[in-house]
């Protein structure tokens, strides 16, 4: 070994622990140096504050409405929008947004009635016939379903529903009977 090396300072190496040199003349050696510490920018919250909150303008609140109207979800009005899905979900919660929603949605209501309705006053003879079997196949089926929502009819029948079901449930059920029997030994 040489002079420099003591034996106090080969375990500290071996450790990781980097000291300073020893000032001349001392002998021991000195503290290491103390590490600055992070600085921690944290708000009351103990978030790190995010980037300034600006409002939608007038122009994404309105496309915000008409979406959300529209059925779309908040994730697909914000892309759309260009904005978070938080400042989204934010201004659509705000009691004013959602008047306006509704109010849009009685609007697109109105309108698709008023459509629905020259449409089908469009409907004539000859307009029937011209048209090909599939055609007039689906546009019976969707009348029919449509004439009985409005009546508050069901547009399935629901007892054929409740048979399949019930027969199902006597199937299973022999089924287990039968196997019951079979582990009894009896035929």
């Amino acid at each position: 070994m040489s002079d420099s090396s003591t034996p106090a300072a080969a375990p500290a190496a071996a450790q990781g622990t980097v000291l300073q040199p020893t000032p001349t003349g001392t002998g021991t050696p000195v503290a290491p140096a103390p590490v600055p510490k992070r600085k921690h920018v944290r708000g009351a919250t103990g978030r790190k504050p995010g980037p300034p909150k600006t409002p939608l303008t007038t122009e994404q609140k309105q496309q915000c409405i008409a979406m959300s109207a529209a059925g779309h979800s908040q994730i697909r009005v914000a892309k759309a929008v260009g904005r978070s899905p938080k400042a989204i979900k934010r201004y659509l919660g705000t009691d004013e947004a959602i008047a306006e929603v509704r109010d849009e949605r009685a609007t697109l209501s109105q309108m698709y009635r008023e459509k629905a309705e020259a449409i089908l006053v469009s409907i004539d003879s000859e307009t029937i016939t011209k048209a090909n079997l599939l055609q007039r196949a689906t546009s019976s089926a969707i009348c029919l379903d449509k004439a009985l929502l409005l009546a508050g009819e069901p547009t399935q029948n629901v007892a054929v529903i409740v048979q399949v079901l019930d027969m199902l449930r006597m199937r299973d059920d022999e089924e287990i009977e039968r196997q019951w029997q079979q582990s009894q030994g009896t035929p």
